[in-house]
Parts: C-alpha cells; structure tokens; sequence
C-alpha cells in the first residue's frame, strides 16, 4: 500500500464527510456545555451556595496572633495544626460562638460541602502555622463575614490559647507575642496552605470564559469522536468508496482516477491501457462507459471475474481490476485479488472515483 495514496484517500474522506462531521461536533459541543451548567448549577447547587458564601468570607480581611508554645523542659512545641484541629471541633467553635455572639460555623460546613478538608496543604478558616526560622505559631482568623468579626473571633480564641484550658496542654506554656490584629501578617503567596478567594477559583459559577472553554474542548472531542463513528461506518459498508478499504502488495500498481473531471473517460483508459500490452484482461464488478468497452482492440478482455476464465485459454500479460466506488462489492474485490495472483503476472488496480 502507498502512505501517500492513504492519507489523500483520507483527506478525501474528510471532504466528503465534513458536513456530518461539523454537525456532529458542534452538536457534543453543545452537549459539553449543557452538561457542565447542568451539573455546576443544577445537580451541585449546594456546592455553589458554599461557594457564594466563601467568597464573600475570603474577601473580607483577616485577622491573626502569634504565640509561642514552650514544653516544660524548655522546647518550643513544633505542630500549631494540633491547635487549630482543636479550634474547629464543633465543641469548641459552639462555646467561641457563644462567647462573642457570632455564627461563624456556617463557614467551616461550607468548606466541608466544598471538600476542603484540612491537610498539610489547606489550614482552613481558623488556621494555625508555623514560622520556621523563628519557631512562633502565626493564628489566623478568616471565618467571619467583617474583619471585625474576624477580630473578635481571633481574640476568642486568644484567650482560649492563653488561659491554657485546652485538654493536651497540661505540660505546656504560651506566650503571646502579637495579640490580634486586622490585616494579612502573613505572605499568603508563600503560606499556600491558608484560604484566599482564589482558593475558589475552581467552584466558581459558569461564567463566559469557564462556558468557552468546555464548548472549545467539547468541540475538539467531537471532531475526533465524530470522525471515528463515520469512519468506521464506512469501514462497515460492503461496497468500496476509499483506497484505505482494502490493501494492495508492495508490488502490484495503484491508480487513483477522478471520474468527475470532463475527459474522466480518456483518464480511465489511460490508466488501464498504458503500456501496451499484447493482453490485457480487465476486471469489473461493474459495466465501464459504453464507448470504454465498444472498441475492437482483441489485446483486451472485459470480463466481470476471473473465475469464468477456462482454464485452456490464453493466460494474460497483466491484469487490471477496475474498483468503481461505491459499486464494487469489498468480497468481490478480495476474491479477484486472489484469483489474479495465481496467473504470475503484473496486476494494476485502477480505482475510480
């Protein structure tokens, strides 16, 4: 088989196809984006309510304290996650809720309907860390729907920390270094671990670009899906259209003629006839133009299959078989290729198209 007769035959199959294949994509396109609005907006509308509700709590600005926690042989305590493990239990945010009359439990749900549980990448809204070259523990306060609240919620929980009235810190003291204040004291692009709103970025509602997106891409999977389906449809059809429907030796000739073009009828006979052979038997599942066959030239047979051929007649000096598309049978062409192997002599397939 030639590469460069398959991939113009492909090129071909694409032309011809092109129409189907758009539709058909534009269609999955369309699909894609339903389906993203469907389920971000319909299925995950809780999700979108947390997202909605954590937005406006990460705009607001933070508040934070720093504090030193030492053991009693004088080591400063390493794990300030310990701690704000211990300041998200539903216990202790209930009594800080009580303490200075403000609900901020709502933001920790919301960050659980969102899956942004706390591991060593994500702290949460009450999130504890730790300034390595210093040892201090850095507490930071972003639950609220003000800075204010944030303040008052940081003080809460600053005076828990200090009253030491926390169940594993028997053996431990602390030491208040920065009492709470509003504003950002940490650098939020190095501490990737605490919220911010681009923590959101990936719930965020359909907006235009996000739509844009999944259309593009919905797009790209459609041509690709679309053209394997029609593909392999064709590769089901039992009559030949493409030269990639069927194979050739290395050996034998391969003739790609366009039927359409105004002198298609001199085209095919150039492409059977040349050279002159003394010869020639032509192979056609289907009748050729009537004035292709009516000629007296006795160097020629037209004949529909090989295996009419007696076996006391004249063997032949080349064979030709003639695939008309979508007219030649793939069996029929298959079992002329093998019958013509037997005579030992050139074989050319003209396909025309």
């Amino acid at each position: 088989m030639s590469l460069a007769t398959i991939i113009n035959e492909l090129w071909r199959f694409f032309k011809d196809n092109i129409v189907r294949i758009l539709i058909g994509a534009l269609v999955i396109s369309v699909i894609t984006v339903g389906a993203r609005y469907f389920i971000t907006d319909i299925l995950l509308s809780d999700r979108q309510e947390a997202t909605d509700y954590l937005e406006e709590v990460y705009t607001q600005e933070p508040s934070s304290f720093k504090a030193v926690v030492t053991i009693e042989d004088g080591q400063i305590f390493s794990n300030p996650h310990l701690f704000d493990d211990y300041f998200t239990a539903p216990q202790v945010v209930e009594a800080v809720e009580e303490a200075t009359g403000i609900e901020f439990q709502e933001t920790i749900d919301s960050e659980k309907k969102l899956e942004l549980y706390k591991t060593p990448t994500f702290r949460g809204s009450i999130s504890g860390v730790r300034d390595n070259a210093s040892g201090v523990f850095i507490f930071r306060v972003l639950a609220g729907k003000s800075a204010e609240e944030n303040l008052a919620i940081a003080n809460a929980y600053r005076d828990l920390l200090a009253s030491g009235e926390i169940p594993f810190m028997d053996n431990q003291f602390v030491d208040i270094t920065l009492e709470p204040v509003i504003g950002e004291v940490l650098d939020t692009e190095e501490y990737l671990s605490l919220p911010t709103v681009k923590t959101l970025s990936v719930y965020r509602s359909n907006n235009a670009r996000s739509l844009i997106v999944y259309g593009v891409l919905g797009f790209i999977v459609g041509l690709i899906l679309i053209s394997g389906i029609v593909f392999l449809q064709r590769l089901r059809k039992s009559k030949i259209n493409y030269a990639f429907e069927y194979a050739w030796d290395v050996d034998d000739q391969h003739i790609l003629v366009h039927s359409s073009q105004e002198d298609a009828v001199y085209n095919v006979q150039d492409a059977i006839r040349i050279p002159a052979v003394n010869l020639r038997w032509i192979v056609s599942q289907s009748a050729l133009s009537e004035d292709f066959e009516n000629t007296n030239d006795l160097s020629e047979r037209f004949i529909s299959k090989l295996q009419k051929i007696k076996s006391d007649e004249q063997p032949p000096k080349q064979i030709v078989i003639v695939v008309q598309a979508n007219h030649t049978e793939k069996r029929w062409l298959k079992d002329q290729m093998t019958m013509a192997t037997l005579y030992n002599v050139p074989l050319k397939l003209v396909h025309v198209y």
